[in-house]
């Protein structure tokens, strides 16, 4: 499906100002392998950058090579004055054969996200957070290597780097994960935890969990995994 998304937007964020941390390809595409308690799944991912925004999309294949779940979003990009937060987001996620969407958009005059779901209806508003830089959770392992500066992390210069979790597939991310707080935006920390002869390692707290994400001695991301939920995402 073709989507075609229009909107105007004028920032109305506020928090600290500051650069994203490095330079980003225009575009880019890459494979995964994902693995949960279900089974083991291709992923497709790609982005590109285009008039301020990043758009991103990810799709899910099973064994049988049907889609399982599709993600589509639209980040405000704005790598000088430190910007990055999803506009729009639209998610389709088959749950017990059930095709389940949702679709949440930014109402800037409200300073809400709006969100309407099928089956459920139309969801009560949430409202922004007083942030720049909001990481869709689907993205949370591109904003890490692409954005965070994770040097003042290694050198200890800092102990935590705080980032804002948008869960792109609410309302379903409290069906499709277990003792989740359920709520669309989270707080999270990213913290150095150790690192080998090949890999770093960094941990990501949020919603009462853990999770890990390893990238090589040149900081290009390898892997995702959440122990709690049974879950690893890795590049091929």
């Amino acid at each position: 499906m073709q989507v075609i998304i229009r909107i105007f937007l004028i920032i109305l964020f506020s928090c600290s100002s500051g650069r994203l941390s490095t330079q980003i390809p225009q575009r880019e595409s890459r494979e995964y392998l994902l693995e949960d308690i279900s089974g083991a799944y291709r992923v497709e991912a790609q982005y590109a950058v285009k008039d301020n925004n990043l758009i991103f999309k990810k799709t899910l294949f099973d064994h049988e090579n049907d889609i399982v779940e599709k993600i589509f979003i639209i980040n405000k990009f704005n790598k000088a004055k430190g910007v990055f937060f999803p506009k729009v987001s639209q998610a389709t996620t088959w749950l017990d054969k059930k095709k389940h969407f949702s679709e949440i958009k930014a109402n800037l005059k409200s300073k809400k996200y709006e969100i309407n779901a099928s089956p459920e209806g139309k969801q009560k508003s949430r409202n922004f957070v007083n942030t720049r830089f909001v990481c869709p959770f689907s993205m949370i392992h591109i904003c890490t290597e692409k954005f965070l500066n994770l040097n003042s992390l290694l050198s200890r210069k800092k102990s935590r780097l705080k980032v804002w979790l948008y869960w792109d597939q609410y309302p379903y991310n409290k069906i499709i994960y277990t003792d989740l707080f359920g709520s669309l935006l989270d707080r999270a920390s990213l913290v150095y935890n150790r690192s080998d002869r090949m890999n770093h390692f960094f941990d990501l707290e949020f919603s009462g969990q853990v999770a890990s994400l390893v990238f090589s001695k040149s900081l290009k991301f390898e892997k995702f995994y959440w122990v709690a939920q049974g879950l690893s995402l890795t590049v091929r």
